[in-house]
């Protein structure tokens, strides 16, 4: 007696419940569409991915900043009889100009180095650790103010237009009893440390962010001129800063950058969400 043989569909249709049940889907009502979203989308990331390496698409990537621990901000004032000297060493191209920003809503606009420090994931594995960005705001052609940054310290391998490849550096950014403490070393043998304390933490205030340094995240320039886009959602805007007394604070700064400013941070906030955001590198040199 033959034994009924069983149609080829039957075995697809097998595999794909196997895989839809056991890898894909928590929620077995769409075990099928996440199946189905898997292959269809990823075959257009790969078409799209043809596309960017051709030079016909911008890439986009996933840039998501940790909630915990949080964001620091530390923003020190430029030293006045400074300020030309930074941007002679600067050296930005044509029609950029370092300009004065508020970072907490009502408080007066100042020309600051901001050392930015934070825990991130994305960029296909370009990003992942912790970094430090010393950064300035600066404007194009009269344009909006935007983070310009000056130098990156990565503990994991990055991308930039500037050096194209970053190494990884020895930089911490860490919840300890004590705080949150930053670290980050340089070249010889300088370094940035920075605890703010617990009790600092305690006593915060809650605050608003100024609207430009909401918009100053729409690109992320670089010392070249070439600028990152950036795509966020409504907790940049909505959730509140929490500022913290510098005074709580201690730190040690033998870095290049620290002759350039006033020895005590203006101001030193958290950021107290995580940021979901979508990065488009090197956005300006197709526009």
């Amino acid at each position: 007696m033959n034994t009924p043989r069983t149609p080829p569909s039957s075995f697809i249709l097998r595999a794909a419940n196997y895989f839809a049940d056991t890898t894909l889907s928590k929620n077995k009502n769409f075990r099928f569409h996440r199946l189905a979203k898997g292959f269809m989308y990823g075959f257009l990331i790969f078409v799209h991915a043809i596309r960017v390496a051709l030079g016909k698409d911008q890439a986009y990537f996933p840039f998501i900043v940790f909630k915990d621990p949080p964001p620091v901000l530390i923003n020190f004032e430029i030293h006045p009889d400074k300020l030309e000297a930074l941007i002679e060493l600067l050296d930005l191209p044509a029609g950029f100009t370092i300009e004065p920003i508020s970072i907490i809503a009502g408080e007066t606009p100042r020309y600051y180095i901001s050392v930015l420090t934070f825990g991130v994931s994305g960029m296909g594995g370009a990003l992942k650790g912790h970094r430090a960005e010393w950064t300035v705001f600066a404007s194009k052609d009269g344009g909006n103010k935007q983070f310009l940054v000056l130098e990156a310290r990565p503990n994991h391998w990055s991308l930039d237009s500037v050096n194209f490849f970053t190494a990884a550096t020895k930089m911490k950014h860490e919840k300890r009893k004590e705080g949150i403490y930053i670290y980050a070393a340089f070249e010889n043998n300088l370094e940035f440390e920075f605890t703010v304390s617990q009790e600092a933490i305690d006593a915060g205030e809650e605050v608003p962010p100024h609207g430009d340094f909401i918009t100053s995240n729409d690109y992320i320039y670089w010392r070249d001129g070439v600028a990152d886009r950036v795509y966020y959602d409504s907790k940049l805007a909505d959730t509140p800063l929490l500022s913290v007394n510098p005074s709580q604070c201690s730190f040690t700064d033998t870095t290049v950058w620290s002759q350039y400013v006033v020895p005590e941070p203006v101001s030193v906030v958290i950021i107290q969400e995580g940021w979901d955001l979508v990065i488009c590198p090197w956005y300006s040199l197709d526009k």
